[in-house]
């Protein structure tokens, strides 16, 4: 079954092209506070004031730095859950629904036309043993914080051959995602996405970003067959900075971030993905970053030189935290391919 989309984005666009700039003679400030949150603020300036053809711009912008601009929490009553809980049905009427999805994002990205969307399609789907890890760590905080056992995993740890997963809450099991040139670009796909039913929850992390930066947006869409996918609307220079630098540096943070020993690793680790993150904001504002496909593997130069003196300078604790086995395998080895690309 194919889902079409009613309404052209070309038509879409033209009419947010035409909204009304409400921050006459004010223009966006971008700046981080001592908790390393971004703060966003208009500041007066009259003698930035921009031409009236940038006003629908300007109103997009406004669109989607405002967490009030997207209906919150899931839009279809049902929770957001799959329509199994068992991993091994689930992930067969995922397989079964990967061309209706294909179908939808294709015709996304075509009626997309005038911005030209990179579209990433997940090659496979999402593996089993990285959904078991994902389902308990939700396991282990739900214990820690509600005292509730069993919710995700019954069972001691996600290698227990034992153990019992509820598959209902993995909603990324199959996944795209949509890089555009720039935040208005962004916005105006946003606006899109919001008015289609089969969209039903929409996050919008540009409005609240990471405490280190990192901005996106994440949706999940209802497949004709009722299975959930993910959705990931994005800048290419944001998705870049993630996906070739900032991942590893994300998984050595949150694996020493609440051990004291570590506090030093810890805040190198934090500080590079705000200069990161910090860059490719700016560039996802003024449009600069070099047009490319390769989201996974393009190398930025400008992005490794911001970075390139922190990873050397905390490779030794790296080297010490990997041998007292709280760094993983797994995360090591990425930042050794991390330390290729610098």
């Amino acid at each position: 079954m194919r889902i079409m989309i009613e309404k052209s984005l070309l038509d879409e666009f033209e009419s947010i092209e035409k909204a009304t700039w409400t921050q006459a003679g004010k223009h966006l400030e971008t700046r981080t506070d001592k908790k390393g949150h971004l703060i966003h603020k208009w500041i007066s300036n009259d003698k930035n004031r921009p031409n009236p053809k940038h006003r629908g711009n300007q109103g997009l912008v406004d669109f989607l730095y405002n967490s009030n601009s997207i209906r919150k929490g899931f839009r279809d009553g049902t929770k957001g859950v799959q329509p199994s809980d068992s991993m091994e049905e689930v992930w067969k009427q995922c397989q079964a629904a990967t061309k209706s999805f294909s179908d939808f994002s294709e015709d996304v990205k075509q009626k997309a036309v005038a911005i030209k969307p990179v579209l990433v399609k997940r090659k496979e789907l999402k593996g089993q043993e990285r959904a078991k890890e994902k389902l308990w760590d939700d396991e282990k905080d739900n214990r820690a914080k509600n005292n509730i056992i069993g919710a995700y995993v019954e069972g001691d740890s996600y290698k227990d051959p034992n153990a019992v997963f509820h598959a209902e809450t993995l909603r990324d099991v199959d996944g795209h995602t949509f890089c555009c040139k720039t935040v208005q670009d962004v916005a105006k796909m946003l606006k899109y996405f919001d008015k289609q039913p089969n969209i039903i929850r929409i996050k919008n992390n540009f409005a609240t970003p990471s405490p280190v930066g990192y901005s996106d947006i994440n949706m999940n869409i209802r497949l004709p067959n009722g299975t959930i996918g993910e959705i990931q609307l994005n800048t290419t220079a944001n998705m870049v900075a993630k996906n070739v630098y900032g991942h590893s540096l994300y998984e050595v943070y949150r694996s020493v971030a609440k051990d004291p020993k570590y506090k030093n690793l810890a805040n190198l680790m934090g500080n590079a993905q705000k200069k990161l993150y910090g860059m490719s904001n700016e560039l996802s504002k003024n449009g600069k970053f070099p047009d490319t496909e390769d989201v996974f593997g393009y190398k930025y130069e400008p992005y490794a030189a911001l970075i390139r003196n922190d990873v050397r300078a905390a490779m030794p604790e790296i080297e010490l935290a990997h041998n007292e086995k709280k760094i993983d395998d797994k995360t090591y080895k990425h930042v050794q391919e991390l330390l290729e690309k610098l």
